[in-house]
């Protein structure tokens, strides 16, 4: 009995360069704008999850408004010229940032939820990348309502620039407290950073003849501007960066 031969019918190159194609495609995930890349982390957590504690974020970010609301507006009234109004915003403005940051990192630190971050879908850098940016945002709303309140109980006040100079000083701050939580997380370097930023301004508001106050004030819009926007860039670099850390390299 004569064996029967088979042939094995193979791809000519191009069917194969297809299929390849076809896998590597499959395999290698496109790179992610950073804006894709947030609304992907947005829909993932949500604004539900922006506080460890809702009630006590809920409570810290009012808390926080009524006393910046307080303090523009007792400096406002004492101050009675533009120029002295300008130091207490600039040290102020990160005020919430500051609150709402410090107490979602100790609250980690304290109720043992810094591990449970590392084993869910979203590891701890990318969670705090994007809350970072949601405190942010949180903090210029909460900013532009105190502004916005003083300037029209004081016509002094010229609410446009205030508004630069408190966004401004929020995201140099924000800078700063990011490259901070970037190298080690400790609650020393963290208020390190706080009473870095509360002791330089205070320090600069006592030079003479009120150098400080002028120098905010003389400054143009156009310079506020170009410095908002470079912080801004900056930021969001840092946020990047803060994104892609595995959570063995921060810890």
């Amino acid at each position: 009995m004569s064996k029967e031969k088979f042939s094995i019918p193979y791809p000519d190159q191009s069917k194969i360069d297809l299929e390849v194609d076809q896998i590597v495609r499959a395999g290698v995930k496109p790179h992610q704008s950073y804006y894709t890349y947030f609304v992907h982390l947005y829909k993932g957590i949500g604004w539900k999850y922006l506080f460890t504690n809702r009630r006590d974020g809920i409570l810290i970010t009012f808390s926080a408004m009524f006393l910046l609301i307080y303090l523009f507006n007792s400096m406002a009234e004492a101050a009675q010229t533009e120029a002295n109004f300008y130091p207490i915003l600039f040290i102020a403005s990160p005020l919430l940032y500051i609150s709402l940051s410090f107490y979602d990192f100790l609250h980690k630190r304290h109720h043992a939820t810094y591990e449970v971050e590392m084993v869910t879908k979203y590891n701890f850098y990318q969670v705090a990348a994007f809350k970072m940016l949601l405190f942010s945002i949180l903090a210029i709303f909460v900013n532009m309502v105190s502004i916005l309140f003083v300037s029209v109980i004081y016509e002094y006040v010229h609410f446009f620039k205030a508004f630069l100079v408190s966004t401004t000083a929020l995201f140099l701050f924000s800078i700063l407290f990011l490259a901070i939580i970037m190298k080690k997380q400790t609650g020393v370097r963290a208020s390190m950073i706080i009473l870095g930023w509360s002791g330089t301004n205070i320090l600069l508001n006592l030079l003479p003849n009120q150098a400080y106050s002028h120098f905010l004030l003389q400054l143009p819009i156009f310079v506020y501007g170009l410095v908002l926007t470079f912080s801004l860039i900056l930021y969001f670099r840092f946020l990047n960066k803060l994104v892609q850390i595995k959570p063995a390299e921060g810890v």
